[in-house]
């Protein structure tokens, strides 16, 4: 953590974490973070393999960006179905509602075109929605900025 603060939820437990502080999640372990302060928390992570992560995030972030996604920072249900459909190699959704909801969107989001929204926001090289440039944005709210989103590591 570079500065501010993050409360991150790990397998269950609340870990604090503050500058000069890290935490590590281990692959595949559920997780969230919130930043519970009005000022930015800036962290740098890492993800070992990273598989696809950039790319997850990129597009990620393009949908905020667009307006897909709600206050909390959540897409809505057929994009979230789409992100983590295109990004099952690399990334895990959270609570097991979650991913039979994603089993069962998938396909109507893959007919509807949403996929194809996802790969060409992930390969985009508009730099506003790189990861490094909006993740210390997303991160000086108070909400989480995806309360589902588990990363294979960390």
């Amino acid at each position: 953590m570079k500065s501010g603060t993050l409360v991150c939820h790990v397998a269950g437990k609340e870990v604090v974490i503050r500058a000069g502080e890290s935490v590590l999640v281990p692959m595949g372990t559920p997780h969230d973070q919130t930043n519970p302060a009005d000022v930015d928390a800036i962290a740098i992570e890492e993800y070992r393999p990273a598989g696809r992560m950039h790319e997850f995030f990129r597009a990620f972030f393009a949908l905020a960006r667009n307006g897909h996604t709600n206050a909390k920072g959540v897409p809505s249900p057929l994009f979230t179905a789409a992100l983590f459909d295109e990004f099952g190699d690399s990334v895990l959704p959270g609570p097991l509602g979650l991913r039979v909801l994603i089993r069962v969107l998938a396909p109507l989001a893959r007919l509807l075109g949403y996929r194809r929204t996802i790969r060409a926001l992930a390969e985009s090289n508009d730099q506003e929605s790189a990861p490094a440039a909006r993740w210390t944005a997303a991160t000086s709210k108070p909400e989480s900025i995806s309360p589902t989103i588990a990363p294979m590591s960390r």
